[in-house]
């Protein structure tokens, strides 16, 4: 009698907890319901980890052939950052999805604005995606370390073990629960004996497949989740009967999937995981499952990755609506055939930016002091280009461009590691430049900073001149950014002339960083050295030459 009342005290304790846990999850639940419904887009997303966006970008590169922004890219226009800003997400299949959407910048204006109305079904339709979002918010308790597209491929690799062991902790346990009945001291000393043995050999035979596991059983909760999308419209309807379809064919792989703690929509640490937990040491019972249904999951991996895609664009595209909720000085870009064209154009990194406007069809030098805001205006420009065939969504009061390919050679150093100078950094990214012209098809766009920077004067204004003059030939969309104005004379017939320029006031230099027309012809640094007190021979001096060469195009000393 004392035996059973110990144990229904036990079980009382367990339900109580597992009560409590239930409500505490509804309550989280409601909670996220309402800010999603009422407050969205106004809280920042969470960053995602450098290690973890290092993995998502390695697994990406691998299944990736086609076009995509490259690495001098992409750390140039500080692209972490601006994913930062828009990880809106919460499973890690929207995390590589975003990325990917990010980095694979479209090229077909058909295919944006097939983009665009997808994007604009969860702007239109909140109860839909807050219920998709619901589902994604269930599924970020669990992650794979890995990107999920890479452990689908490592499932083959998984080793081949047989059952054999598990079978016989189960029987064993059996056995030894037998014995108790019949003789209690023997009994309970085998017990003891068989838990010892099944926990060390649960622990050594799910060492070399918990990767696989972790896996299979996030990927099972996608198919669970699934099952509850709602039913999407419109420009969603073809996604989310492939997403049914693959559901169904997918629904074997549930059965017994109770049994993978990591299979559950909870967390580690609540009562019935630390139960199941248990009673996996004792009866292996999530290894024998994940034996018999791993040649499954091999037989559907290619439905099982569409899976991972579908409902991982579905949460980028969710996020790009948040992105847009949060930042309302936001413009969906149009398409125009050469040129680029923007008003209220701004970087969505700064908290308080300036904003320019620029129209133009040709060419682009710009010139100006240090610090006066060229390369931020470069990286402004070249990121809402990539934005707007990325996300379909521009930092601007209106925005238009043709589609093209990126590359950029900013932020160009040398290589400590590989022995390389700044001045071949440089060379060989602007040759990379040069190498992506020459290939015929959707046209080139290129944002330099001062151009060979690494390498004299005379050699840097003789090379970048003619650098730039074959970019123009070769039918680039060039934005150059220099301190160099001799090239604003010798570039004159094939770039058109912008600038940025700082005002003295009572000897202090500010930066009103509004693009101007025109070469610069202010010569502040000289006036900056008369007010710190400069003699005027050093001043008047070169106050002089630097007039006469703005006129003749020539020095004089």
């Amino acid at each position: 009698m004392g035996y059973l009342m110990f144990l229904a005290v036990i079980v009382l304790f367990f339900l109580l907890l597992i009560t409590r846990t239930y409500l505490q999850s509804r309550r989280e639940e409601k909670e996220y319901r309402d800010r999603i419904l009422y407050h969205f887009g106004e809280q920042p997303p969470e960053k995602v980890s450098a290690a973890r966006k290092q993995k998502i970008a390695d697994g990406y590169k691998r299944r990736n052939r086609e076009f995509y922004i490259d690495d001098i890219t992409w750390k140039d226009l500080q692209m972490d950052e601006v994913y930062d800003r828009l990880a809106f997400v919460e499973t890690q299949a929207g995390e590589e999805s975003l990325y990917e959407i990010l980095r694979t910048p479209l090229t077909d204006p058909e295919l944006l604005a097939q983009r665009e109305l997808q994007i604009r079904y969860f702007q239109e339709h909140p109860r839909e995606r807050a219920a998709c979002q619901m589902l994604f918010h269930r599924l970020s308790v669990k992650k794979c370390s890995r990107s999920l597209y890479e452990q689908l491929e490592q499932l083959e690799k998984a080793p081949e073990q047989k059952a054999v062991s598990e079978y016989l902790a189960v029987w064993l346990v059996f056995f030894s629960v037998i014995m108790i009945l019949w003789n209690f001291p023997v009994g309970i000393c085998m017990m003891v004996a068989v838990c010892i043995y099944n926990i060390l050999s649960y622990f050594k035979r799910k060492a070399a497949i918990t990767p696989y596991i972790s896996c299979f059983s996030y990927l099972i909760l996608f198919v669970k989740q699934a099952e509850k999308f709602p039913q999407l419209t419109g420009p969603w309807q073809g996604d989310i009967n492939k997403l049914t379809n693959i559901v169904n064919k997918l629904q074997r792989l549930k059965r017994g999937a109770f049994l993978l703690p990591e299979g559950n929509i909870r967390s580690s640490s609540d009562p019935f995981s630390v139960l199941l937990d248990y009673i996996n040491m004792l009866l292996h019972m999530d290894l024998l499952f994940f034996y018999h249904r791993k040649k499954q999951i091999l037989m559907y991996k290619e439905e099982a990755a569409e899976l991972i895609r579908i409902t991982g664009k579905i949460e980028a595209f969710i996020a790009i609506v948040a992105f847009r909720a949060g930042n309302s000085g936001n413009c969906i870009p149009e398409y125009q055939e050469k040129g680029i064209m923007a008003e209220g154009l701004y970087h969505p990194l700064l908290k308080k930016p300036v904003v320019n406007d620029m129209n133009t069809t040709d060419c682009v030098l710009i010139t100006g002091s240090n610090a006066s805001g060229k390369s931020t205006f470069l990286r402004t420009a070249a990121i809402n280009v990539l934005l707007a065939q990325t996300v379909h969504t521009c930092m601007a009061k209106a925005f238009a461009a043709p589609c093209y390919r990126l590359y950029t050679s900013i932020s160009i150093s040398d290589d400590l590691l590989n022995g390389e100078s700044t001045y071949v950094a440089e060379i060989r990214a602007l040759k990379r430049i040069i190498d992506a012209a020459e290939v015929k098809g959707t046209p080139v766009i290129a944002f330099t900073d001062e151009i060979l920077r690494g390498t004299n004067t005379v050699e840097r204004i003789a090379a970048a001149a003619q650098i730039l003059k074959y970019l123009k030939e070769e039918g680039v969309f060039c934005f150059a950014a220099t301190h160099d104005v001799e090239l604003t004379v010798l570039l004159q017939k094939e770039y058109h002339n912008y600038h940025f320029v700082e005002v003295v006031e009572n000897g202090e230099v500010i930066f009103p960083y509004q693009l101007k027309e025109g070469r610069v012809r202010s010569r502040n640094a000289i006036r900056l050295l008369a007010g710190m007190g400069y003699d005027k021979k050093i001043t008047e001096t070169a106050e002089k030459m630097a007039s006469d060469f703005l006129e003749k195009g020539v020095w004089s000393c």
